[in-house]
């Protein structure tokens, strides 16, 4: 299929390069992701597969249940994740400069003031300076949405296919044939181990 807007050919429901390596390659792989190497450091090993590819795998949920969480903690430094981290300190400076303002501690108000400052301009120089904290935050839940949906699609081949279906109807073509390809491998993995 071609994207207009980019002119270029998009492959539908492209293979994860990760998912493709040998059984207990995938294993050590997915172990070494779980004991916080970084995707750049596993990506330079002979014949890895690419940062890229490391980096879709994860984000594909395409990790067992039992380490996906650590691994998306210890690699959540995505432009979502970041985002999400710099609200929170801006908001927690913010709170920091109302207390010190209670307790009329001038020094403490100026310290959270200036730490504010910084992760809101962080926040318009990622975001851009229309970006809203609802925005922000939006995003964040985006991502454990689409994490509980490619779960689900995992366990339930009827969800996968209703959710498939939505995702067609709606122009994300791509997004479906990537669902569609994740869920076909998944399958032949349970029943080839």
């Amino acid at each position: 299929m071609t994207d207009i807007a980019t002119s270029t050919t998009r492959r539908p429901g492209r293979a994860c390069n990760v998912c493709l390596l040998a059984p207990n390659l995938r294993t050590q792989l997915e172990q070494q992701l779980a004991a916080g190497v970084s995707i750049s450091r596993l990506s330079r090993g002979r014949g890895a597969p690419s940062r890229h590819s490391i980096a879709r795998h994860i984000r594909g949920g395409h990790l067992p249940q039992q380490i996906e969480e650590r691994v998306l903690r210890l690699t959540g430094l995505d432009s979502v994740a970041v985002a999400s981290r710099v609200l929170d300190i801006a908001r927690r400076a913010r709170t920091s400069a109302l207390v010190a303002e209670e307790q009329n501690n001038h020094a403490a108000l100026a310290r959270a003031g200036d730490s504010e400052l910084r992760a809101l301009l962080a926040l318009v120089a990622m975001r851009g300076p229309d970006a809203t904290e609802s925005e922000i935050e939006i995003d964040a839940d985006s991502r454990e949405i689409a994490k509980a949906v490619f779960t689900a699609a995992r366990l339930d081949a009827h969800v996968a296919a209703t959710i498939q279906a939505a995702l067609r109807n709606a122009g994300h073509v791509h997004i479906a044939d990537e669902l569609s390809a994740f869920v076909s491998r998944i399958s032949s993995q349970e029943i080839h181990p």
